[in-house]
């Protein structure tokens, strides 16, 4: 039983609980999601990887690399960067850094990056950018 003087308090209380409950549950929906995405991108890019090795080094590569990234769920080519690639003629000078041509390279170090973007909340893209560039530093041991 209420009271006339009561009857907008239940009101005024879910709409006092559902806001900051709304915004737990997006902020985990987006968290969730970028998981998700850094799980796919790690397995993009090993996949990726594992199919250019057998591959002569050239740029034509680096495309194959995006390209196969791109195929994989959640993830857009245009969103996908692969750094120009250092090229070595064995471990131990991709080691001292001691770089060679990629006609001559046996080992090479490729930079990736995926620029993962909030749906919901387009606006903390742009205020952490550490945490929405996935990134990942892979070598490939060329076997041709």
């Amino acid at each position: 039983m209420t009271f006339r003087s009561q009857s907008g308090s239940q009101t005024i209380e879910f709409a006092m609980v559902i806001l900051p409950l709304m915004m737990v549950v997006l902020v985990v929906f987006e968290v969730v999601r970028l998981m998700w995405v850094t799980m796919v991108f790690e397995s993009a890019v090993m996949s990726a990887v594992r199919s250019v090795r057998t591959m002569v080094p050239s740029a034509i590569v680096e495309e194959q690399i995006r390209t196969h990234i791109a195929e994989f769920p959640l993830l857009t080519l245009e969103n996908i960067q692969v750094d120009t690639p250092r090229y070595a003629d064995s471990v131990a000078s991709l080691a001292s850094q001691q770089w060679v041509s990629a006609q001559y390279a046996v080992v090479a170090e490729y930079h990736i990056h995926y620029q993962f973007r909030f749906l919901l909340a387009a606006k903390l893209t742009q205020a952490f950018p550490a945490l929405t560039t996935l990134s990942r530093t892979v070598m490939v041991s060329y076997d041709g």
